[in-house]
């Protein structure tokens, strides 16, 4: 268990062309992710017990996204999904906070 403002990410993952990267704490954590960025075109998707649903996205093609300062709170039932839509394999990489533990 992490300890409240604590710092995650996850740097540089190899994502394949059409796979997503799951940003997920583990219970009890909750994180705030603020920062998301990637070396192609992604989509970003909200994952819960209900499904899933698409609400930003895809970037401009050929050029790296950046999601900057979005606040954008998960956790173990409730999380995102980062889906390369590049065409190729990219990397993927996420920052935030534990706002919650």
């Amino acid at each position: 268990m992490a300890d409240l403002r604590d710092i995650v990410q996850g740097m540089n993952h190899n994502v394949a062309n059409g796979s997503y990267l799951e940003i997920k704490p583990t219970a009890p954590d909750k994180w705030s992710i603020q920062n998301i960025k990637a070396s192609g075109s992604i989509e970003l998707w909200e994952h819960n017990a209900s499904g899933s649903f698409k609400f930003a996205g895809p970037t401009t093609a050929g050029e790296p996204a950046l999601f900057s300062w979005v606040d954008l709170h998960v956790s173990e039932t409730q999380y995102m999904r980062v889906k390369n839509v590049s065409g190729g394999a990219i990397g993927i990489s996420y920052s935030g906070v534990v706002c919650e533990v």
